[in-house]
Parts: structure tokens; sequence; C-alpha cells
């Protein structure tokens, strides 16, 4: 029960009980009465209006609550509705993903084999052209190269080494032309080794290390004839550079002749020990005497190399080797090597004067056995 409604029902007793009370007075009982008409029918009009206020705060308070609930259903709804499109959304997404996926990865399938086949086609076509700029090039290098040979042709080996005229016409050769004459095995020694020459002059580069790994390829060549009349001069050639690169180079060429036994090992051992006293007396160096004198009796020498024999008697000479250059005139001197043979003799009258007089008496009475000419 509320508050209005007890509020009315007492009021109602009090109108009940109150004529009770006032019995005695039957005057004022009409007016009274009609008192407590009115006041019953203003207590009516009141208790409607308490009602209806009591109504309207009911009301109200349902509809906040009313409101309330339609909020909270409504976010549950919206909740509901929003992860629902959001499944929705994500599936078709996913769905669609898959399918573009698919239609991508064959797209890109296709695009690739398209673009491989038309590289694969350019660069075939590239690939000819390359091969065919190659053949030009090398059309054209076989042409240098054969006016190259040609034009070396015409040269005296000795022209080349002290007539400046000659130098000055090879200039019209380039330093890559001359090196591919050098480079062809299946050209003359003599003409590739015109090209080297020509090469060591310009300074071409790194050389003298080509022309030692040439010797040491070529002391195994099976052709002997064309090696020991050519082969030779490449060796005398690096020997005349004198520099420690090439003397260090024909040093341990030596050595190497000294301890194998390669097709041409006694003439270039040899030329290879003539050329390198040489360098030493120019370079001032004595390290190489151990190995001179291992070389020494397996000379093989012709009147040719006379002027180094005489070289390798002052080289011995300066070193305090009286021994070797006995040794010199005793096995490689021969009748027509004066000049080596004086050379010697003054050389040792320092060391051994009374070797010198018995050299000179013997051969004064034809007792000296000289030498073959080689």
């Amino acid at each position: 029960m509320s508050k209005y409604t007890a509020f009315f029902l007492i009021t109602v007793i009090s109108i009940i009980v109150s004529p009770v009370f006032a019995q005695q007075n039957q005057n004022t009982q009409e007016q009274e009465i009609k008192s407590l008409k009115k006041q019953f029918s203003d207590l009516q009009s009141k208790l409607k209006t308490v009602e209806n206020i009591e109504k309207m705060e009911l009301i109200t308070k349902l509809a906040e609550a009313n409101t309330k609930l339609l909020n909270a259903d409504f976010g549950r709804f919206e909740r509901e509705l929003r992860d629902s499109n959001q499944k929705w959304m994500w599936g078709w997404v996913g769905f669609f993903g898959v399918i573009f996926a698919v239609i991508g990865l064959a797209l890109w399938f296709v695009v690739k084999s398209l673009i491989a086949d038309r590289v694969e086609k350019n660069l075939n076509g590239f690939k000819e052209a390359v091969a065919q700029l190659d053949e030009i090039k090398n059309q054209i290098k076989l042409l240098h190269k054969g006016h190259a040979t040609t034009f070396l042709k015409h040269f005296d080996h000795f022209e080349l080494l002290y007539n400046p005229s000659s130098s000055k016409q090879t200039e019209i050769l380039s330093d890559d032309v001359l090196f591919e004459v050098f480079n062809d095995e299946f050209l003359p020694l003599e003409l590739r080794y015109k090209a080297a020459f020509l090469l060591l002059d310009r300074d071409y580069p790194d050389i003298i290390s080509i022309l030692l790994e040439f010797i040491n390829k070529l002391v195994a060549f099976e052709s002997r004839s064309e090696v020991i009349s050519n082969g030779r001069d490449f060796i005398y050639l690096i020997g005349e550079t004198y520099k420690q690169e090439a003397y260090q180079g024909l040093k341990k060429f030596l050595n190497r002749l000294l301890k194998e036994d390669p097709k041409c090992k006694t003439w270039f051992l040899t030329y290879t020990a003539l050329s390198l006293a040489d360098m030493s007396l120019k370079l001032e160096l004595s390290d190489s005497l151990s190995l001179l004198k291992m070389a020494l009796p397996v000379f093989v020498v012709t009147h040719r190399e006379s002027n180094l024999l005489s070289k390798l008697a002052v080289y011995f000479d300066k070193l305090g080797e009286p021994d070797s250059i006995k040794e010199i005139l005793a096995k490689h001197v021969t009748s027509e090597m004066s000049i080596v043979e004086k050379n010697c003799l003054n050389r040792l009258e320092k060391h051994d004067l009374e070797y010198v007089n018995k050299w000179k008496s013997d051969k004064a009475e034809g007792k000296l056995g000289y030498q073959k000419s080689s």
C-alpha cells in the first residue's frame, strides 16, 4: 500500500468516526455533513491528483527502466550485429581474398611465363649478337696478327736489337697484337721472340714474369732443334733487363735445371748460367756462386757464348774462385776462343802465377789439348 492510499483511509475513518463524537450538536450535523461531503469531494479530487502523480512517477520510472532495458538490449543487439557484420565481412574478405589470390597466382604464372619467354627470346638474340661480335673481333685479331707476323718476318733479329729505325717502324703494331703473336704456339719461335723483344722494349705489363713462365714451359718441348736454336734468345732477353725480378727468376730456373732432367736441360742450363753470371756482375750480387759452380761442369759452350764465358771468369775472379777459372780454361775454352783464354790467364796471374806460366809453356810446345768446338 502506498503512502497516498494510507492517507486516504485515515481521512475516511476520521470522517466516519467524527459524527459519533458530535451527536449532541445536531444542529450543525447537516452543515458538517455538507462540509464532509465537500471535503470528501475535495479528497477524491486530491486522491485522483495523488494517484495521477503516483501513476506519472511510476510511468516515468517504468519508462526509465524500459529505456535502460532497451538501451541494454540495443547495445547487446548492436554488439551482436557488429560482431555478425564483422564475421560476415571477414568471411567475404577471406572468400574474395582466396579468389583473388588464386586469380593473382594464375596471372603471375602467366605473366612470368610470358616474360620468361620474352626474356629468353631477347637473350638468345643478344647471345647471337655477342657471338657475331666476338667472331668479328676474332677475325679482326687474326687479320692484325697476320699483318704483324708478315711485318715481323722482314726484320732480322739483330736489326731489331741495334737498328733504331727498325724499332720506329714497328710502332704501328699494337701491344695486344704483339702479345697475340708471342702467345701463339703454332708460330715459329723466331717470330715469337721478336714480338717478345718489342713487348719488353715497351715495358709491357708483367712481361718479365710472362717470359719466365714461358721458358719454364719451353724447356720441356719435344722439338729440340728449334728450341736449342731459339730458346737461348729468350733467356738472354730476360737477362738483359738487369732487373731483380729477372735475376731471381733465372736463379730459380737454374736451380730447377740442376735438380731436374727436362728435354733440353744441357743447353738451357748453359744459357741460364752464363746469363745469370752476367746479371750478377751488373747487379753486384754473389748469391748465385754455388749454383754457377754446380753448373760449370755440364756447360756446353759455343763460340757464340764466348763473350759470356769471359764474364763468368770475371765473376769467379771477383769472388776469389781461381779453381773455377781453371775449370773454364780446361773444359770450355777452344782454340777459337783466344780472347776468353787470354782473359782467364790474366785473371789467374794474381792467384796462381805458376799455373799461368805452365799453361803458356805447354801451349808454346803444342802440349795443350783444347776442347773441340761445339
